[in-house]
């Protein structure tokens, strides 16, 4: 199927032309919409499950596999970082096959592999380099495909799609973790059924992006502009161009965002095996870890329903989303708020869902804190990635959100440090019970509170 390159454009068009160029665009927001999906769900259905993929399947200790864990996600922070102006150079299409494709190579090596060795460097080395290619990619180019006025909808959708994908992984991690019969047909062991099933993702994504994928730089380029881009890759160069007062200002808003970021990571580094040490092995952390993407999916849309000039965007009558807006008029008030302090409050919300599981130890605590976490997300994230479309120069868009994605990974080297350490300490795997739960999430608490201050400090931003 052959459609038009979709790029910003630097000239007039008449009324056809930009007529068939809004029709592109609708397509290609659709695949990428796809694309997020299958990304989205590759990506957590081996994050939900990794912590304990390598302690069952690998025989890593606790601290070993939190170890690992976090080095996983603090590579994939250091590759957006170095790929970040490949990106700006190769253009969406390729980079994101590029990244699709190593993943696959990738997480199929981890599916079969019963070596620790092969298994570090796969996930310290080729996986992370796969991500850095793939979610801020995708990221940039919804900004491509968007007119400002429709941009925060559209980033609206785009969170809403990765949630879609993320609600998926719930169920499918319960149902291959609950299906013995499944397990003997093929004669693999769960965790590794679930890893191939993250493969497949990769695959799909692609033959997507390969078939359907059209969507061009954010700017149109000619000869001298790539001469100059291909200059701006050395590092003196790219310090110069990046390092201006708006830069510096995003760069502290990523690290007030990382105490906040380490909350969602305990999602897939502590919570899966405080549930079943907690709970029993047959616990239900799949479908506890799904609250969150069908709150996001419910609450996304209306909170992304007022445009980027502020003027509230007509909701189809009797939606969902437009009852919900209708019944709590609170919410229209909310998200005219500036991006920063929007941003802070949801942070603080998802901070303060932690208390929860301090005060309780039970399955609808565990539910209430999923609960909180998501609420709080709803607000600051989808908000977080319209800001930096914003804000970030057209030349330097793939660099501002490769760098957006610190604040998703980086804190996983923090968290899996913390996860394995206090694990082994107060949620020992034997004899099959958590002897202080309550303290162990207290000290997660305390560690996402001075990050989410520096938001709300006028000094520090």
């Amino acid at each position: 199927m052959s459609v038009p390159v979709i790029a910003m454009p630097s000239t007039g068009v008449g009324s056809k032309s930009l007529e068939d160029t809004t029709r592109s665009q609708k397509f290609q927001l659709g695949v990428l919409l796809a694309l997020k999906v299958l990304q989205s769900f590759g990506y957590y259905s081996l994050c939900i499950i990794l912590s304990i993929f390598l302690s069952e399947e690998l025989e890593f200790s606790d601290t070993r596999a939190g170890l690992l864990y976090g080095l996983f996600g603090m590579a994939i922070s250091v590759a957006s970082l170095g790929t970040g102006w490949v990106v700006d150079i190769l253009g969406p299409k390729r980079s994101i096959m590029l990244g699709a494709a190593i993943l696959t190579i990738g997480r199929v090596t981890l599916a079969i592999t019963e070596s620790t060795v092969v298994g570090w460097g796969l996930l310290v080395i080729v996986l992370p380099v796969g991500e850095a290619l793939g979610i801020p990619v995708l990221a940039q180019a919804i900004g491509v495909v968007s007119k400002p006025s429709e941009a925060k909808l559209n980033y609206g959708l785009f969170y809403t799609a990765m949630n879609v994908a993320i609600l998926c992984v719930g169920p499918a991690v319960d149902g291959v973790r609950g299906s013995p019969s499944l397990v003997l047909a093929t004669g693999i062991p769960p965790y590794r059924l679930l890893v191939w099933l993250s493969s497949g993702a990769s695959f799909l994504s692609f033959i997507l992006a390969s078939t359907f994928l059209n969507v061009g730089p954010s700017v149109v380029k000619d000869e001298d502009s790539n001469a100059d881009r291909l200059e701006s890759g050395s590092l003196g160069a790219v310090s110069e161009e990046l390092w201006t007062p708006t830069f510096r200002h995003f760069l502290k808003v990523v690290v007030a965002l990382v105490g906040v970021r380490c909350l969602f990571r305990h999602l897939d580094a502590t919570f899966p095996k405080y549930v079943v040490r907690a709970f029993g092995e047959n616990a239900p952390y799949g479908m506890l870890y799904a609250i969150n993407p069908s709150l996001i999916i419910l609450l996304v849309p209306v909170l992304s329903s007022v445009g980027a000039s502020g003027a509230p965007v007509d909701l189809p009558k009797g939606s969902c989303t437009e009852s919900m807006s209708s019944a709590f008029p609170f919410l229209d008030q909310l998200t005219r708020l500036p991006p920063l302090r929007l941003i802070f409050i949801g942070a603080t919300i998802s901070s303060l869902s932690v208390l929860w599981l301090v005060v309780t130890t039970s399955l609808t605590g565990a539910a209430l804190f999923v609960a909180t976490l998501s609420i709080g997300e709803a607000l600051w994230s989808p908000t977080f990635y319209t800001w930096t479309h914003t804000i970030a120069p057209p030349q330097q868009a793939g660099r501002y959100f490769a760098l957006s994605n610190v604040p998703l990974f980086l804190p996983k080297l923090i968290a899996g440090i913390m996860s394995g350490a206090l694990l082994e300490k107060y949620c020992r795997p034997l004899p099959d019970v958590c002897e202080d739960p309550n303290t162990l999430w207290l000290a997660i608490f305390a560690s996402a509170c001075p990050f989410v201050l520096l938001l709300n400090t006028q000094r520090w931003l």
